[in-house]
């Protein structure tokens, strides 16, 4: 320790000067460290405050953000998300996925929750290919080959229709049909988007009752053809370069596809 007693008058005063600056430099300090504390503190109340009222805010439908659907209608997708006074995070999203997986329609669904209190969900939808027509009953099918109940589309549906008279029992929608000469049909449709000159919307129908000759039924001239069950690129092919003959023809009733690089017409 420093003996003051040998100082100078002039040296202790100066001495003296620097320990009240130390010391008041020192009270400054511990004043602010309180200050950064107390500030630190408030807003770790504040935030913690509003997380507990956050959590204990019901999930509410005008808090649900749902995007992606275009067929299926928000009243749908809310159908199946409980909003009965259960806090948002405390939402069980697994569940509220399961749900919505069994809505036909809906091929994926994720959900994400936002702060403070919404719940953000994306939809993506099935894509039919075709309509599906059974006795006393219409439904739709994706690629998948699974069952669709028929829901407007605000484009309108320009589709083919696949057809099976020979189903018997009970097709549910979401049910996935494993079926060859269904699957074989929906096969048939891909293969016309992509031929050289058949469209779609040439065809009037298309008919699987018989399991071994899926048969085309054309508008216009209501040409019947018959395509059997496989190799269908290289069937629209053929009958593709055969077109100008075709057209010089009269009175034609039907087309037979089934035979291999041949074109029988009747």
């Amino acid at each position: 320790m420093r003996d003051f007693s040998k100082l100078t008058p002039k040296n202790r005063s100066r001495a003296v000067e620097n320990i009240k600056r130390v010391v008041e430099a020192t009270q400054v300090s511990v004043f602010f460290r309180s200050l950064i504390f107390l500030v630190s503190a408030g807003l770790i109340l504040i935030i913690a405050g509003n997380l507990i009222f956050a959590v204990s805010r019901p999930l509410k439908p005008e808090n649900i953000v749902i995007s992606g659907n275009r067929i299926v209608s928000d009243e749908t997708v809310m159908s199946v998300i409980p909003t009965d006074g259960v806090s948002i995070y405390a939402s069980d999203t697994y569940t509220m996925l399961i749900n919505t997986r069994k809505i036909p329609w809906i091929e994926r669904a994720y959900f994400k929750i936002l702060y403070p209190a919404h719940l953000q969900v994306h939809i993506e939808e099935r894509v039919p290919v075709a309509f599906y027509r059974i006795p006393g009953k219409i439904y739709m099918l994706d690629k998948d080959l699974t069952v669709l109940p028929p829901l407007p589309n605000p484009e309108g549906w320009d589709l083919p229709v696949i057809v099976d008279f020979t189903v018997r029992g009970t097709i549910r929608p979401g049910e996935i049909i494993r079926y060859p000469a269904l699957s074989a049909s929906v096969s048939l449709v891909e293969s016309v988007k992509h031929s050289y000159f058949f469209r779609e919307e040439m065809i009037s129908e298309i008919d699987i009752s018989d399991m071994f000759d899926i048969k085309i039924r054309t508008f216009g001239k209501n040409i019947l053809i018959h395509m059997g069950v496989q190799d269908f690129d290289n069937k629209l092919k053929n009958l593709y370069y055969l077109i100008p003959e075709l057209e010089k023809l009269e009175n034609i009733r039907a087309i037979d596809l089934r035979y291999k690089n041949k074109v029988i017409v009747k």
